[in-house]
């Protein structure tokens, strides 16, 4: 009993921060699928297991991105290299340095700091 009271509290809630009070009365919502589905879909749901689609997709996007991991590694070495830089070349190839792409900085870092 404890349970249903707290899922109906919390389809209550899901009503009025999805905006369902615009196109549909509590008591309608409430009884509807959709309000099983906005509680399915709202992660509020508590417990249960995770689908293994869920699971098994790519890591990069568990924060909705698009960019594999190997992209997102090339893009942090390259941050790391210009904030290297920074700290030792003169101030116009540091501002060279925002046009240039990764291979460019790479080269830039292994002439200036690798030798």
């Amino acid at each position: 009993m404890a349970n249903d009271q707290a899922i109906e509290q919390l389809k209550r809630q899901l009503y009025f921060d999805l905006k369902r009070d615009e196109e549909m009365a509590m008591t309608e919502y409430l009884v509807s699928p959709i309000s099983d589905l906005d509680l399915r879909n709202s992660g509020k749901a508590g417990g249960g297991m995770a689908s293994l689609n869920y699971l098994l997709r790519p890591i990069s996007m568990a924060g909705g991105g698009s960019a594999t991991l190997g992209d997102s590694v090339i893009q942090m070495e390259t941050l790391v290299k210009k904030l290297e830089l920074q700290s030792i070349l003169p101030l116009d190839l540091i501002d060279k340095m925002e046009t240039m792409n990764p291979k460019e900085i790479d080269d830039l870092y292994n002439k200036y700091i690798r030798k």
